[in-house]
């Protein structure tokens, strides 16, 4: 339908603006519950809003300078928004300290990757810098924080999500020593995640993949994400499950066939990123409706959408090996995905006209937060 077909557009309104929508959104509705501080205000809503449309709009203008920018204003104003929750807290006397999860720390990796990725693509453009580091930085804003935040946010509401995460009986003494070992074991995860995207940016595809999926599954697998069995029966959990493990499978497929990264990134992108937001964005959405019963029951929509995100996926791994119908393979694929879309969105449309009761939701993140994140008893 159109004379050229521009695949780093493709990525880039994927990753910048639809990822984005699902990372602006989650994150500023469970931060404030992780660190029991304010919630997200109306003009920290339409400030993230106003930036991650506008990323897409420059990007399909032609801009793609401009869309990085907006990308990484919106990543920095979500991390402001972080600090200021955590020093808001300090100030209160009257709230109870709550350590945030180690997992957390992943949310300022992720912005390092995005800040050092942009200011490498932004000076090889401008030609302060060689034109290689171009592809650098795009590969550690796009995809360096998304697998940042996916690792550590992931890595942390997963495992509960599927009853997987185990509570670790400690003295409290020992506490403290182990969530520093803990603390360690992340951000040296986050420096090799970081040092695997300049890998690939130098131009060792397998290598860089080696050494990032080895991280990738073993944090994953440090914090139960990579489970073999998930233990919770709700109907969201096929999907976070299935999630995790193609992330992993994706990035260790193109670290022993790097000729086909393309298409492999797909499990990483489809299989992968796309079906861990649809499932936890209707857990979210459903929950704050007030009918978090019914994510205990099969829902019809959401078996549709992950059967057709299933075949979008399979028909993407397939084009390679049809050249001669590549370009109809990835329409079609396209098309099936879109289709699971618009399934999903006329099946939560309803919900977000409803609320639930502000006390009984107040009530029910309380229980959580306190089970979770405040037993003084336990490592978490």
């Amino acid at each position: 339908m159109i004379p050229a077909y521009s695949s780093a557009l493709h990525a880039a309104v994927q990753t910048e603006a639809y990822l984005g929508c699902f990372i602006i959104g989650f994150l500023t509705t469970a931060f404030p519950r992780f660190t029991a501080s304010s919630p997200c205000t109306l003009w920290e809503f339409l400030l993230l809003c106003g930036l991650v449309f506008a990323a897409a709009f420059f990007n399909f203008a032609g801009l793609p300078q401009a869309g990085q920018a907006c990308y990484a204003g919106w990543v920095a104003a979500l991390g402001f928004f972080a600090v200021r929750r955590v020093l808001g807290r300090r100030g209160k006397a009257s709230v109870p300290p709550v350590s945030p999860p180690v997992e957390m720390i992943w949310i300022p990796v992720g912005l390092l990757h995005v800040l050092a990725g942009t200011a490498l693509y932004q000076a090889a453009f401008f030609g302060y810098a060689p034109a290689s580091w171009m592809g650098t930085g795009r590969l550690l804003s796009d995809q360096g924080f998304l697998l940042s935040i996916v690792i550590g946010i992931g890595g942390f509401l997963g495992p509960r999500l599927m009853g997987t995460f185990k509570l670790a009986p400690a003295r409290a003494a020992d506490a403290v020593r182990a969530r520093r070992m803990k603390m360690f074991f992340h951000l040296s995860a986050g420096a090799l995640v970081f040092l695997s995207f300049v890998l690939e940016g130098a131009g060792n595809v397998r290598g860089a993949f080696a050494l990032r999926a080895a991280v990738v599954t073993a944090v994953m697998a440090s914090t139960g994400a990579l489970a073999l069995k998930p233990a919770n029966r709700d109907s969201i959990v096929p999907g976070v499950w299935v999630s995790f493990w193609m992330i992993a499978l994706g990035h260790w497929a193109v670290a022993l066939k790097p000729d086909f990264r393309t298409a492999w990134l797909h499990l990483v992108f489809l299989g992968g990123y796309s079906l861990m937001t649809f499932s936890v964005a209707t857990m979210v959405i459903v929950s704050h409706a007030g009918e978090a019963a019914r994510l205990r029951r099969p829902l019809a929509a959401l078996n549709v959408v992950y059967a057709a995100l299933a075949v979008a996926l399979g028909t993407r791994l397939a084009s390679p090996f049809f050249p001669e119908h590549y370009f109809k393979l990835l329409a079609f694929a396209s098309a099936v995905w879109s289709a699971a879309g618009v399934v999903w969105l006329a099946f939560c449309f309803p919900y977000l006209r409803r609320f639930a009761d502000p006390a009984e939701m107040e009530k029910a993140h309380a229980e959580a937060r306190k089970r979770i994140l405040e037993n003084k008893n336990h490592v978490c």
